[in-house]
């Protein structure tokens, strides 16, 4: 005997499906395609659980979460912000070339009359204090002139002759400029010519500049 189980399922499918819209149509002249009477019978038989607030508020929060999944792998929203600036890699430039350049200054005393020289004098450099001091005056011009090239490149704009030498950009930009030739000048010149009053003079003019700005 052929098994009759899928025919009475689908029976059982379409009497729980129809029941409704018969009910709704039982009154004369009131079939369920008229004024929406087929939606509400169709809606009348679905299970209750879909109409219940706790339903609906469940369905919203997981249409919220998938919002904001899409948002955040599609880049929308608020973005962050950049862990480092142009302007704040000119200014800790800036910083640490006159940090270095201060200990520069201190180390001159250490790396003169070191183990190697023959004879003392202002001039005569060797050993570590040298070694030392000879690694900081270079980081220091290198950081003076990574700050003056990001001056230009992220604040040119803001320097002109229309307002004056005495202008705050202007002046800040002129003394960061000359303390930067400063450094440049007294690593050249060393060892073997005088280059204290070029490194001081230096020195001097990027703590103004960064006094300026900061």
């Amino acid at each position: 005997m052929r098994n009759k189980k899928p025919l009475i399922g689908l029976l059982t499918g379409i009497s729980l499906f129809v029941a409704p819209v018969v009910r709704a149509a039982d009154s004369p002249g009131d079939w369920p395609l008229a004024d929406g009477t087929l939606e509400q019978a169709v809606a009348a038989s679905l299970p209750e659980q879909i109409h219940s607030p706790m339903w609906l508020a469940r369905a919203g929060h997981v249409t919220e979460q998938a919002g904001l999944l899409d948002m955040q792998q599609n880049g929308g929203g608020e973005r962050r912000k950049p862990w480092l600036t142009g302007n704040e890699l000119h200014k800790y430039l800036g910083l640490g070339s006159l940090l270095l350049g201060g200990l520069t200054m201190l180390s001159a005393g250490a790396a003169e009359g070191g183990e190697g020289d023959e004879g003392g004098g202002e001039n005569s450099y060797g050993g570590t204090g040298y070694d030392i001091h000879r690694t900081l005056a270079l980081s220091a011009t290198a950081l003076g002139l990574g700050a003056v090239a990001t001056g230009f490149l992220f604040h040119g704009d803001d320097i002109g002759l229309e307002s004056g030498l005495t202008d705050p950009d202007n002046l800040h930009m002129s003394l960061g400029l000359l303390g930067t030739l400063g450094y440049v000048s007294a690593v050249s010149a060393a060892p073997g010519e005088s280059h204290a009053g070029s490194g001081t003079v230096g020195g001097l003019s990027m703590l103004v500049a960064v006094k300026i700005a900061w």
